[in-house]
């Protein structure tokens, strides 16, 4: 494994763009399906945050990050650093859209853990920092990369999310797992077939944030839907909430404006 990580910091410069090929189409909508659609919109919310892809929380409760995103990233070496850097202009964008402040704190005082080691040091970290693996097997056995939320009284009260990168890298998930995880764990926890051009398909192309899932932080994060409302209440609300981004210009600009930020902007994307 170390020399491993040696060949990855002796070749950093040309990994991010091979993490990057065949993504050059990643953010490009599609001409079949009208997300822009208020309808289509309002489904695509009720199946993303209402619905639930696991059990970890019942389906039909909304769930929304009420706190600043104060966050803490490890990485075990200067090899894997330039992965937290990624993740922490994600975050940013996600800040940038929620209006969720966004701190780096050390860790016992994040509410977001995340941890981007290599897929053999897993375990011993997260015993190192927790006292314990606090993720079932069921999930750490099939999943490329996994995040889980910290509830109190149906509050979500922060995440922790683990990226083991060698792996990551070899199945062509890095980026999708620094993008998807982190805004997943904010309140928006499923993942649908359905819903497209999202990053919550998996069977979809993106891996940047697409316009769709701008807008779907957007209405998650209006001050009229509040955690632990239900799947009804949210419904009569988001007709007049999709009226007032449609004003705004907010869905018809949000393609545009994704992809002058955060990782689109860095990494190249057309």
């Amino acid at each position: 494994m170390k020399r491993t990580i040696k060949r990855w910091a002796s070749s950093l410069t040309s990994l991010v763009p091979l993490l990057l090929s065949g993504m050059a189409d990643a953010a490009q909508t599609t001409s079949v399906h009208n997300w822009q659609a208020p309808s289509y919109i309002a489904s695509s919310f009720i199946k993303i945050a209402l619905q639930r892809e696991h059990e970890q929380v019942r389906s039909g409760i909304l769930l929304k990050w009420q706190n600043p995103i104060d966050y803490y990233i490890y990485t075990p070496n200067e090899a894997i650093a330039p992965f937290a850097a990624l993740m922490k202009t994600h975050l940013q964008q996600l800040s940038d859209i929620t209006g969720l402040p966004l701190r780096s704190v050390p860790f016992k005082q994040a509410r977001m853990q995340i941890f981007i080691v290599p897929q053999a040091q897993v375990d011993q970290t997260l015993i190192r920092f927790y006292g314990r693996q606090p993720f079932n097997k069921k999930i750490t056995s099939h999943a490329v990369c996994y995040g889980q939320v910290k509830l109190h009284n149906s509050v979500l009260q922060g995440a922790t999310i683990v990226i083991p990168i060698d792996n990551a890298i070899a199945k062509g998930k890095a980026i999708d797992c620094l993008i998807e995880e982190t805004t997943q764990v904010l309140g928006l926890p499923n993942d649908s077939d359905q819903v497209f051009p999202s990053i919550f398909n998996d069977h979809s192309i993106d891996r940047y944030l697409s316009g769709l899932d701008y807008v779907l932080l957007k209405i998650l994060f209006d001050s009229r839907l509040q955690t632990g409302m239900s799947t009804t209440e949210v419904q009569k609300l988001l007709p007049t909430i999709i009226k007032d981004l449609k004003q705004r210009g907010e869905i018809t600009g949000a393609e545009r404006k994704v992809r002058s930020e955060g990782l689109y902007r860095q990494l190249g994307g057309s």
